[in-house]
């Protein structure tokens, strides 16, 4: 089965024009850039709320339930987020996007994964392989156990949807399931 991405990561990592200049009138999207609208995602999504005592930052809230796919497999529980426009909220890119997790404490470990928006994922599948199969996006935060937190960090150079995904650790009983909470903030 061949899978393929449209969308690079090294088309955002190395674009030189990724910052948005402060007399620039608005934002004129390049044919690479992918946002959750665009790709007929069906899954839950969230929004981004300025940070009033950091001006340029935003955060974004969202919650789940994970499952335990099973050895080798991903079960994934996933969240789309398109970031900021450059200029809305008063960010500039480059940007730091920056996830911070917190597990449950239900019976299953977690592992969590940041995708681009069009890696061929749906919610809720078991899918077999490994996130780099599916063009993850950073090394996520893997066999985090209950109760315990993580962190994802990536720089980003241009706007585009983000897909992060959380899935129960192939360690851990199949079908065993927990909670998670995540701030993401964009700086």
């Amino acid at each position: 089965m061949r899978l393929s991405i449209v969308l690079c990561l090294g088309a955002f990592l190395s674009h030189g024009a990724g910052a948005a200049q402060e007399d620039a009138p608005s934002y004129i999207p390049s044919l690479d850039d992918k946002f959750c609208s665009q790709v007929d995602y069906k899954g839950p999504r969230t929004s981004w709320l300025p940070n009033a005592d950091a001006p340029g930052t935003a955060t974004a809230f969202f919650d789940g339930t994970l499952v335990a796919p099973g050895d080798r497999h991903q079960n994934y529980d996933l969240t789309c987020l398109d970031l900021p426009l450059p200029g809305d909220l008063g960010i500039v890119y480059p940007i730091t996007l920056e996830f911070r997790i917190a597990t449950g404490d239900g019976a299953s470990q977690a592992s969590y994964d940041v995708f681009a928006v069009d890696a061929p994922l749906t919610p809720n599948v078991s899918v077999p392989g490994t996130p780099a199969t599916f063009g993850a996006l950073a090394r996520g935060a893997y066999d985090i156990q209950k109760g315990r937190g993580g962190t994802i960090r990536l720089t980003i150079k241009r706007p585009m949807g983000i897909v992060f995904g959380a899935t129960g650790n192939w360690r851990s009983r199949k079908d065993a399931t927990n909670t998670y909470f995540v701030q993401a903030v964009v700086r």
